[in-house]
């Protein structure tokens, strides 16, 4: 067996705290400094990214889904305004008198720029603000289903379109209860009692006409290419 060469040091003599330490503080600051800004880099391209293909789907998707339900909405009630489609659809929804008799909003409100019959201004306003109520809900209820299902199919848009009129007969029949309770100096009972049936009233014929939304928002042409991908970018 060989000697140990004795002008070797022995590893248990070296003292490890005597040797040279790289100077780790001068160097963390700056590499911190070149890892945020990478970081800041990656982060702005992909924001731009995704700005970009958002800007480009949202601007197509809102002028193409958007301005067609809310028009689609408005002739509804334009035409449900009008003398000849009302006393079509009493006519052919002859039973709906009864519970209207009772307080019930009959048909969803229409935009008129007179009153019908022997109603009163005060009425005709109260109905065409409704009217406003519910157009203002199916724009609501499109822009987040613009936004949030950028490519939807056409049954799901379909679907929407019906679902945001039974929601914007709703909000809208709540106000004509209460306009109702108001007329008849209804008392804590009726102020309860009217706007929850104009609610349910408001969502039954929002079912019953809907699907005219429906049917023209599931007609609208949109581009399924773009829309998958802005969509994939905007999850990631």
């Amino acid at each position: 067996m060989a000697a140990p060469d004795a002008s070797r040091p022995r590893l248990d003599s070296l003292r490890l705290d005597r040797l040279p330490r790289p100077r780790l503080d001068a160097l963390r600051p700056d590499a911190l400094r070149l890892d945020r800004l990478t970081l800041d880099r990656f982060n702005l391209t992909r924001l731009s990214l995704v700005r970009s293909s958002l800007g480009r789907l949202g601007l197509g998707r809102l002028r193409a889904v958007l301005p067609a339900g809310v028009t689609a909405a408005s002739l509804l009630v334009l035409a449900l305004g009008t003398d000849s489609v009302w006393l079509r659809l009493t006519a052919a929804f002859g039973g709906t008198l009864r519970p209207a008799a009772l307080g019930a909003p009959l048909f969803l409100p229409g935009l008129r720029p007179n009153p019908r019959g022997e109603t009163t201004w005060a009425y005709t306003w109260c109905e065409d603000f409704a009217a406003l109520l519910l157009l203002a809900t199916v724009a609501l209820v499109l822009r987040k289903h613009v936004l949030y299902h950028p490519s939807s199919s056409r049954a799901h848009r379909l679907f929407t379109g019906w679902r945001a009129v039974v929601l914007g007969g709703a909000v809208a029949g709540v106000f004509r209860g209460l306009t109702e309770a108001r007329m008849v100096a209804a008392g804590p009972l009726g102020w309860t009692g009217y706007p929850v049936t104009g609610a349910l009233a408001g969502a039954g014929w929002g079912l019953v006409l809907g699907w005219t939304v429906g049917l023209t928002l599931a007609l609208v042409n949109v581009r399924h290419g773009e829309n998958h991908r802005a969509g994939w970018m905007a999850r990631r």
